[in-house]
């Protein structure tokens, strides 16, 4: 999977696991929204581009870092993640069949935040959302 996607928590992992390991399932509205975002932990970090989070994906069976989403939190995400390529100020929501952000109205019943604005990056271009609506 890759960096950025939005997920639920299930229910808690094993014992044979350390501490805070829980499973995930599909987001749905009316779950909590967790975003998915490993760090990357490179040996080469002399170019800043290498190491931006946004462009690392998770290999299946990775234990992954998931953070609980606020109202005003900021994150990047790249084009590829989205059904169509957004604009500034539009709104986006997470489809988890999909896996896709998908560009569309403001929504009041489940994860939805707004495009502050597209960034443009040596082949790739991308875009800062700010969480404005979560889940009741």
């Amino acid at each position: 999977m890759d960096n950025g996607l939005l997920v639920a928590r299930a229910e808690y992992a094993d014992a044979e696991y350390e501490d805070e390991v829980w499973n995930m399932k599909e987001y749905a509205a009316g779950d909590e929204p967790l975003l998915l975002l490993n760090p990357p932990l490179l040996p080469m970090t002399e170019l800043r581009g290498y190491a931006t989070e946004d462009r690392f994906y998770n290999a299946k069976g990775d234990r992954v870092r998931a953070y609980t989403l606020r109202i005003g939190d900021r994150f990047t995400l790249s084009e590829a993640a989205f059904d169509t390529a957004p604009e500034a100020k539009q709104y986006v929501t997470f489809d988890a069949d999909a896996k896709k952000y998908v560009v569309g109205e403001k929504t009041d019943d489940q994860f939805c935040a707004q495009v502050l604005t597209k960034i443009y990056r040596t082949n790739m271009t991308m875009y800062k959302l700010q969480v404005v609506r979560l889940s009741d």
